[in-house]
């Protein structure tokens, strides 16, 4: 009788420490492409408004129609997230900006 209660309570303490393990974790995923795509939003601003960018992440610039592809930042040796957006400026060119981002870290500033 005393084996089946502590064979019990250890399955409760060991559900009890799955569940936590679990619901911890949770709480840590983020979501890398939804950053990329914030960053892309604030960098297609900066490039519709003129302004210079300074950025951690790394941004590829595509210029429709004429094709020409300008980098900003260094590619980063892991990608966890990536997102592009399209813009057009006042001269009616398309931009195609697209964002890698390394983590949560990242940013995309005027400067």
């Amino acid at each position: 009788m005393v084996d089946k209660i502590a064979l019990a309570l250890i399955f409760i303490v060991a559900l009890a420490v799955l569940h936590y393990a679990y619901v911890k974790a949770i709480r840590n995923i983020q979501n890398y492409d939804a950053h990329a795509w914030l960053l892309a939003q604030e960098a297609a601003e900066l490039i519709k408004q003129g302004e210079p960018i300074k950025t951690n992440a790394y941004i590829v610039v595509t210029l429709y129609p004429s094709g020409k592809t300008y980098t900003i930042g260094s590619k980063p040796d892991i990608i966890r997230g990536y997102a592009y957006t399209y813009t057009i400026l006042s001269n009616n060119t398309l931009v195609k900006i697209e964002v890698y981002v390394s983590s949560s870290m990242c940013y995309v500033r005027e400067g």
